[in-house]
């Protein structure tokens, strides 16, 4: 099943361009145009082969406390396992946090695969092909979703969970969305009955809603999520009204958006509707990568497609030649004086302890 949202795309079927004013793609560029920078074709003049499968990583600890124990940052619940912040500060968020020098200076483009799981040939080739600064986003009713997430941690990928949001149509496949006029119980039941369905995430994804433009719907969304330590990534604000960016700011939450402007949507489908070509995915990861060099960071996406995951993992082969990192989503979140009031410090005596909430 595929999960539809009100942007006009459904993850797992064919998107549609969702701005109010969208950027036509880009003309195709000449094979030697500067304005893609990376080379894509081999010295034969043929394609490059696709990226082979690398060597399986070591699993890093993530960025809480040497002293925080995984066990401590999860509740047993009539659901399932929950994330919970532990008694010393330790937020889900910190401890699966993917390997970043957050000190780097460069300019940092973050790039997430939305829609795994529910296609496991697709997904497993997501996980063994792309670099590990490659953030993936699964369907909450993915089969095995425990097993992907944790096969993703150990490529060291940071993974998200796509939280379902009211859309255009009343009849959404999947698990049942959170949507407006329905009491607060039984949208925080929703809520945390996609979150029980693994562990290991970092956060969750919010694509646009009516949902989110409600302050008495999305409020109680967003504060459960504070309460759990999980970051927010929100891909394109609902018609511009989204309420998620401030209460994330008032609640300490870590949050990102996708970039605006070029879109962030890197393997889009023109307005002719034709089929993705490799040479459109290169062009839409070219715009994003000149946005960042500009601004400092940034976020694009693709949907969990084939040519869009190969596509993405030859361009990240030469990025850092190009002077942009590629980083989690974890690596170009705003965290704010709120979000970091929340973090965990060292005592004088060297132990842990939380900040005040």
């Amino acid at each position: 099943p595929a999960l539809a949202s009100p942007a006009g795309f459904a993850l797992g079927a064919a998107p549609q361009p969702t701005r109010q004013d969208p950027i036509p793609p880009a003309p195709a560029p000449a094979v030697q145009n500067r304005d893609i920078p990376w080379q894509l074709l081999a010295t034969n003049g043929l394609p490059a082969p696709p990226p082979t499968k690398p060597e399986p990583p070591a699993r890093r600890a993530g960025l809480c406390p040497v002293d925080s124990g995984v066990a401590d940052i999860g509740e047993n619940t009539a659901l399932g396992r929950l994330p919970k912040i532990a008694a010393a500060g330790c937020m889900p968020w910190m401890a699966y946090a993917g390997d970043f020098d957050r000190a780097e200076q460069k300019p940092r483009l973050a790039l997430v695969v939305l829609g795994l799981g529910l296609n496991e040939a697709i997904t497993q080739r997501a996980i063994d092909v792309l670099p590990a600064g490659v953030t993936l986003a699964f369907m909450p009713d993915a089969p095995n979703l425990d097993r992907l997430i944790s096969r993703a941690r150990d490529r060291r990928h940071e993974a998200l969970i796509v939280v379902p949001l009211q859309g255009a149509s009343t009849q959404q496949p999947g698990m049942p969305p959170v949507s407006k006029g329905l009491v607060l119980a039984e949208n925080l039941a929703r809520v945390r009955a996609v979150l029980a369905r693994a562990t290991g995430y970092v956060g969750v994804v919010m694509l646009p809603s009516p949902a989110s433009e409600d302050d008495a719907t999305i409020r109680p969304i967003v504060r459960e999520l504070a309460d759990r330590g999980l970051l927010v990534l929100e891909i394109e604000r609902w018609q511009g009204k989204s309420r998620v960016h401030a209460l994330s700011r008032e609640m300490g939450v870590p949050y990102r958006v996708d970039i605006d402007s070029p879109i962030a949507w890197v393997d889009r489908f023109g307005p002719d509707q034709r089929e993705t070509t490799a040479r459109d995915v290169d062009t839409g990861l070219a715009e994003v990568e000149r946005y960042v060099r500009n601004q400092r960071y940034g976020l694009g996406w693709s949907l969990a497609r084939p040519l869009a995951i190969e596509r993405m993992a030859l361009w990240a082969q030469g990025a850092s030649g190009r002077g942009v990192v590629l980083a989690p989503v974890s690596g170009v979140i705003e965290c704010g004086e709120t979000c970091r009031a929340r973090l965990p410090r060292r005592t004088p005596g060297g132990e842990t302890a939380a900040r005040a909430p």
